[in-house]
């Protein structure tokens, strides 16, 4: 995900069942001082993108990676269960 501007501290990840959420919030204030004014200006933005994950993903094993505006995630797949085969005698 690209996410110019936002720091990692402003980032949460959570995973819950088979939801992925990322959210991020931000605020910023400038102030302009003069002698015969004050001036003040309050941004704040925030988002949250959520992804539907398959169940062959190993949600403890998901990581997250932020540098430079880049949001990288790593979601590992589980290994497959192979089906048990049993033999049965003909008696």
């Amino acid at each position: 995900l690209n996410l110019p501007g936002f720091t990692k501290e402003e980032l949460k990840i959570s995973a819950e069942k088979d939801i992925l959420t990322v959210k991020g919030a931000k605020s910023a204030t400038n102030s302009t001082e003069n002698a015969r004014y004050l001036r003040r200006e309050f941004q704040t933005s925030s988002f949250s993108r959520s992804f539907q994950l398959p169940e062959t993903v190993r949600v403890d094993g998901i990581t997250a990676d932020h540098s430079h505006g880049q949001l990288n995630l790593s979601i590992p797949k589980s290994t497959p269960a192979k089906p048990a085969v049993h033999e049965i005698n003909i008696g």
